[in-house]
């Protein structure tokens, strides 16, 4: 048995000029065939804004800060099973680590 996975992902950023200000947002979907079939699909997503400190205060003098930027960011993530998941295992109750999985070819 093989897993499969595809995916979608989306990016925006839209920038704000006046204000030195830029934003962005991500987004991806995820469909994978180790779920089960009403539910393959989770989504994930991520935020962040940043801006250009020595652009917007015009007082800092060059000479000391040239350039400094603020940068700020939030993310979700997802994940399916793992592979060794996929498969009907049982246990064998007297071997070593009575608890350790056995999985069938």
């Amino acid at each position: 048995m093989r897993k499969k996975k595809q995916a979608v992902f989306g990016t925006v950023q839209p920038r704000l000029q006046r204000f030195h200000l830029c934003r962005n947002v991500t987004g991806r979907n995820d469909w994978s065939s180790a779920l089960p079939s009403d539910n393959r699909s989770y989504f994930y997503s991520s935020y962040g804004t940043s801006f250009v400190l020595t652009e917007l205060v015009k007082s800092i003098p060059k000479d000391w800060l040239s350039y400094a930027k603020f940068r700020i960011s939030y993310a979700k993530v997802g994940n399916d099973t793992g592979f060794d998941q996929l498969l009907n295992g049982f246990t064998y109750n007297n071997s070593y680590l009575g608890d350790m999985a056995w999985f069938e070819k």
